[in-house]
């Protein structure tokens, strides 16, 4: 069974395995500069997920093989992501000179205090962020520890489909932490006033709204608000419910980080499908006061000849996801 945040091994295509789209993308890296090499957009037809799970095993099979025959690629690696709706995520704080076996227990007695679930149905991993304030710092300092924890059945699913299109998983990470490694890529061109300025991320979809503020390129805060799927035949009324979604989980945010966050963010960052609705930067500006940019992550990216340009200018918005994933080929 494959584990949270597992390592990578060798270049992998980044999947972003989503109720609405599935998304591939496909980088390499020379002398610093990223390259695409393939990418590729599949719908998914309803009842594939159901109620934000995955369902349907055997079409969502048929889809991902779709998916790699559009992209026209000969790698089989893969990273995914779990919504953060299905994993629970926690920075805490271990003795430094902890070997990997105690590490991994004291891992689940940090999950165990936070999730339902026993023992024996939990995915659990564990990745080192930082050992105090540097990486050679002396074994008596702590060392923080990101534990990641999920029901087994939920990785199971993901690795259960992507084994039916004769693809090899090797990465299982999470959405936010995903976004968080495209997030450098995003604000290059932002020009801030301050480098470390808060910046929040808005993944829009048509059941959900995904908030991730950060600071200094670390996620401060992130949540998810789901919802009855928007109606699409009116933009006018589309944008109206999308702005008050955005507008409550900013709220929530500014009340959840009254003692982290000094101020709001200085930008939005629009991403996921609905993110280049015509009309909805302006409104979504006008209500909040904040400037609102349209995420593209390629923009400094060099594009192979086989790739559908037009494809990728369409769907830039919505690839965050992805490219954080496929970015996890040069960890």
């Amino acid at each position: 069974m494959l584990s949270l945040l597992r390592k990578k091994t060798g270049s992998l295509l980044g999947v972003d395995i989503a109720p609405a789209r599935v998304r591939l993308l496909e980088l390499s890296c020379q002398s610093g500069r990223y390259r695409i090499e393939s990418c590729a957009v599949e719908p998914v037809p309803e009842g594939v997920f159901v109620e934000g799970a995955l369902q349907d095993f055997d079409r969502m099979g048929d889809i991902l093989g779709r998916l790699l025959v559009s992209a026209r690629t000969a790698s089989r690696h893969v990273a995914v992501a779990l919504p953060d709706a299905m994993v629970m995520t926690r920075v805490v704080q271990m003795d430094a000179a902890l070997n990997p076996v105690d590490m991994e227990y004291q891992a689940g007695i940090e999950a165990g205090r936070h999730v339902p679930w026993p023992l024996d149905e939990m995915a659990l991993d564990f990745e080192k962020v930082a050992v105090g304030e540097q990486e050679d710092a002396a074994q008596d300092r702590p060392m923080d520890v990101l534990v990641a924890a999920s029901r087994r059945e939920h990785v199971d699913a993901y690795e259960t489909v992507l084994e039916l299109a004769s693809l090899i998983p090797k990465v299982v990470d999470v959405q936010s932490l995903a976004l968080e490694r495209a997030y450098p890529l995003v604000t290059e061109g932002l020009a801030l006033q301050e480098p470390e300025a808060p910046v929040a991320m808005v993944d829009l979809e048509l059941a959900a709204v995904r908030l991730c503020v950060l600071g200094a390129g670390r996620i401060l805060y992130t949540r998810e608000q789901t919802f009855e799927a928007l109606t699409t035949d009116d933009d006018s009324a589309l944008i109206s419910q999308l702005v008050q979604h955005v507008g409550r989980s900013l709220q929530l945010c500014s009340s959840g980080l009254s003692s982290a966050l000094s101020r709001d963010p200085e930008c939005l960052v629009l991403t996921g499908s609905l993110a280049a609705l015509p009309g909805l930067l302006d409104a979504l500006g006008r209500e909040t006061g904040i400037r609102c940019v349209l995420a593209d992550p390629f923009a400094a990216m060099e594009v192979a000849g086989r790739v559908d340009k037009e494809l990728l200018a369409r769907e830039a918005p919505a690839m965050l996801v992805a490219c954080g994933l496929a970015l996890r080929s040069f960890d």
